[in-house]
C-alpha cells in the first residue's frame, strides 16, 4: 500500500512536469510561429523555386532561369533583377491528380543576359500567391569577359568586325556580324545595334557558309552593314542582340523527358546573343590643298567626257557625256559641266547614275549629259573638265581632269528657195502717169427707147433677192463669229501661259505643283504659236507643230529640249538644286517670250 502510494505520487509529479513541459513547448512554438506570420516566407518555401541552367557564362552569353510555383495562381517579379536583361521565353502549367490528391504547378521562363562582367547577383525574387508573398532565394553567376569552354557555350556565338576601326570622316567602311552555331536553331531574330554618329545600310544579300573550329563543324551566318560615320572623334557601335530558339534532339534510344515518345524527340531553349561593342576613331581629312575646289567626294573615282561627234554645222545639237565612276559617296556628287563658250549654248539633262550596294560599299557610276548647241562656224577646243576628291587609299586628295576635246563646226546648211529678196518695180514715193482708155465708162443713152418694160419677177426669185442679203448678212456673221472665237482661244492659251509662269515665279521652287506649272505653261506657250488647243504634248508633237509654225531651228530645239527637261524632272522625282529649279523658271521665261511674241 505505501509502495502505491508513493508511485501514484510520483506519476502525479511526473504528469505535472509534462503539462509544464508541454504548455512551454506549445508557447515557443506558438511565439516562433507568430514571429514568422508577421514576415513573408523566405527562399526555401517548398511552394516557390528558382534555378538555373548554368552559373559560369561569358559576356555576351545567356542563361536560363526558370521560377516553379506549386499553386494555380502565382505572379513573379522580376523587377529587381538590374543585372541582367530579362527577356520572358513563356510559362507553362502541370495538374497532377495521385491517391486521391490534387496538385497544381506554373512554370515560368526567362532568359538573362549579363549587362557586365564579374560576379553578378540574380536576388530573391517575390512571388506573389493568393495574396501572400513568397521568396525565391538568391543566385549568383560568375560572368567572364570572354565565352566560356562550357558545352552549351562552344553551341552557338556571335562575333563583330569591322573593315577599318580608324576610318576617315565619310569613308565608307563595312560592319559584319557573324553567327556561328553547331547546333540546329530556328525562330533567329537579330535586333541591329545603335548605329549612333553613322549612317547605315543593310546589305541585302546575306553569307552563309561552313566552317571547322577546333576539329567542330559550324554553319556561319553574315550580316553587313556599310556605314559612312558622320562626325570625328571617338565613337562606339553598340551591341547588336540575337535571340534564336536552340531544338535539341534525343538520339535514337535516347529520351529527354517521359512525354517525348508522345509528343516527339525535340526540346526548344530559348537563347539570347549579344555581341561586343565595338570603339573606333574617326580621323577628320587633311586641310584642302589652296586653290583647290574639293567636291566632297572620299573614295577612288575616275573620270571621262564624250562627244556625241565632233564634225559638225551652225544649229546642231551634239551630246557631251561625262562619266564619273568609281567606289565612294558617288550619289553626294555634285553636277559637273563643261565650261561655257561664247559659241556654243548649254542644255544641261538631270545626271544618270547607275549605284550599286556591295560588301565594299557603294559603287557604280554617275553621267551628266549636256546638250551643246554652235551659233557660229570655227574650229574649238572644249576645255577639260576637273574634279577633286580624296583618296582613300592613297590618303591624300587627288584632282581628276577629262581631255580637251577638239570640235570642228561648219557653217549652217541652207536649201534653194529658203531665202528671197524681194525688189519693189518703182522708187518709193515715184507717181504714175494717169492714162484715160476711154472703155470704163458706157455711152449715155438719150432717146425715148431707152425707156423699156422689164420682164417681172417671179415670186420665187422675188423671195430669193429678197432673203439673199439676210442670208450673206448670216453667213458673214457665223464666219466672224468662227474667227472671233479662234482668236479668244488663243488669247486665252496666251492668258494661260503667262498666267502659269507668274505663278511659279511667286511659287516656292521645292513644291509639287512648281515643275507642274512650268510645263503647261511651255506647252500653252507652243499651241499658242501653233494655233492649237490642248494641255500636253510629248516632245515629237512640239517639234511637229513648231516646225509647221515656221520656226526657226535654234527656237524649236531649245523648246522641245526645255519641255523634256520639264517633264524628266517632274515625274522622275530626281533630286534639284534650288538653282537648277531657278534655271528652269528662266528658261521657261525666255522660250515663252519668243513663242508668244
Amino acid at each position: 500500500m505505501a509502495r502505491s502510494c508513493l508511485e501514484c505520487k510520483y506519476l502525479k509529479k511526473r504528469t505535472f512536469l509534462n503539462r509544464i513541459f508541454s504548455a512551454v513547448l506549445v508557447a515557443t512554438l506558438s511565439g516562433l510561429m507568430l514571429m514568422l506570420a508577421g514576415r513573408p516566407s523566405l527562399a526555401w518555401a517548398d511552394q516557390v523555386q528558382a534555378v538555373v541552367d548554368r552559373t559560369t557564362i561569358g559576356l555576351g552569353e545567356s542563361l536560363e532561369l526558370s521560377v516553379t510555383i506549386k499553386g494555380k495562381n502565382g505572379a513573379v517579379d522580376v523587377n529587381g533583377i538590374d543585372a541582367f536583361k530579362v527577356i520572358s521565353s513563356g510559362s507553362s502549367s502541370n495538374f497532377e491528380f495521385i491517391n486521391g490528391r490534387s496538385s497544381h504547378k506554373t512554370l515560368y521562363k526567362y532568359v538573362l543576359l549579363p549587362t557586365r562582367t564579374g560576379r553578378l547577383t540574380i536576388p530573391a525574387l517575390p512571388v506573389t500567391i493568393n495574396g501572400k508573398i513568397l521568396y525565391t532565394k538568391p543566385i549568383h553567376i560568375r560572368v567572364q569577359k570572354n565565352a566560356s569552354f562550357g558545352k552549351d557555350s562552344k553551341d552557338i556565338f556571335l562575333k563583330v568586325r569591322v573593315s577599318d576601326p580608324n576610318p576617315y570622316l565619310g569613308q565608307q567602311l563595312s560592319c559584319t556580324f557573324t553567327l556561328y552555331h553547331a547546333v540546329e536553331i530556328s525562330a533567329a531574330q537579330f535586333q541591329k545595334p545603335d548605329f549612333k554618329g553613322f549612317s547605315a545600310e543593310e546589305l541585302k544579300d546575306q553569307n552563309t557558309r561552313q566552317t571547322v573550329i577546333n576539329g567542330r563543324e559550324y554553319v556561319l551566318r553574315e550580316l553587313t552593314y556599310i556605314l559612312v560615320p558622320q562626325k570625328t572623334g571617338p565613337l562606339t557601335i553598340g551591341p547588336a542582340e540575337l535571340n534564336c530558339n536552340i531544338l535539341h534532339r534525343s538520339r535514337p534510344g535516347q529520351m529527354l523527358s517521359p512525354f517525348d515518345d508522345f509528343f516527339g524527340q525535340t526540346q526548344v531553349e530559348t537563347r539570347v546573343l549579344q555581341s561586343e561593342p565595338l570603339s573606333l576613331t574617326v580621323k577628320p581629312l587633311p586641310p584642302v590643298p589652296p586653290s583647290t575646289a574639293f567636291s566632297g567626294l572620299v573614295g577612288q573615282f575616275k573620270l571621262g567626257a564624250k562627244i556625241e561627234r565632233a564634225h559638225f554645222s551652225v544649229g546642231d545639237s551634239v551630246t557631251l557625256t561625262l562619266t564619273l565612276a568609281g567606289n565612294g559617296n558617288l550619289m553626294d556628287a555634285p553636277n559637273l559641266r563643261p565650261p561655257a563658250l561664247a559659241a556654243f549654248k548649254q542644255y544641261h539633262d538631270s545626271p544618270n547614275d547607275e549605284i550599286r550596294l556591295t560588301p565594299a560599299g557603294y559603287e557604280g557610276k554617275k553621267q551628266f549629259k549636256t546638250a551643246l548647241v554652235p551659233v557660229k562656224a570655227g574650229n574649238f577646243v572644249l576645255p577639260k573638265v576637273t574634279l577633286t576628291y580624296f583618296d582613300i587609299q592613297k590618303k591624300a586628295y587627288q584632282t581628276l581632269a577629262t581631255d580637251p576635246l577638239a570640235l570642228k563646226v561648219e557653217p549652217a546648211k541652207t536649201t534653194s528657195g529658203q531665202t528671197s529678196q524681194i525688189k519693189s518695180e518703182a522708187p518709193a514715193g515715184a507717181k504714175r502717169e494717169v492714162i484715160f482708155t476711154g472703155r470704163d465708162i458706157l455711152p449715155l443713152k438719150e432717146d425715148l427707147d431707152a425707156l423699156e418694160n422689164r420682164t417681172m419677177l417671179s415670186l420665187n426669185w422675188f423671195l430669193v433677192w429678197i432673203f439673199l442679203p439676210a442670208i450673206g448678212f448670216g453667213v458673214l456673221r457665223l464666219t466672224f463669229g468662227i474667227l472671233r472665237k479662234e482668236d479668244n482661244q488663243q488669247r486665252k492659251m496666251v492668258r494661260k501661259s503667262r498666267n502659269l509662269l507668274n505663278m511659279a515665279a511667286k511659287t516656292d521652287p521645292f513644291e509639287k505643283e512648281y515643275l507642274s506649272l512650268l510645263y503647261g505653261a511651255l506647252v500653252a506657250a507652243i499651241r499658242t504659236k501653233s494655233n492649237t488647243f490642248g494641255e500636253s504634248l510629248t516632245w515629237s508633237e512640239a517639234e511637229s507643230l513648231l516646225r509647221q509654225s515656221h520656226c526657226d531651228q535654234e527656237t524649236i530645239h531649245e523648246a522641245t529640249r526645255l519641255l523634256t527637261t520639264i517633264e524628266t524632272k517632274n515625274y522622275s522625282g530626281g533630286r534639284m538644286s534650288l538653282q537648277e529649279r531657278r534655271e528652269l523658271l528662266a528658261m521657261t521665261q525666255a522660250i515663252a517670250r519668243k513663242l508668244l511674241k
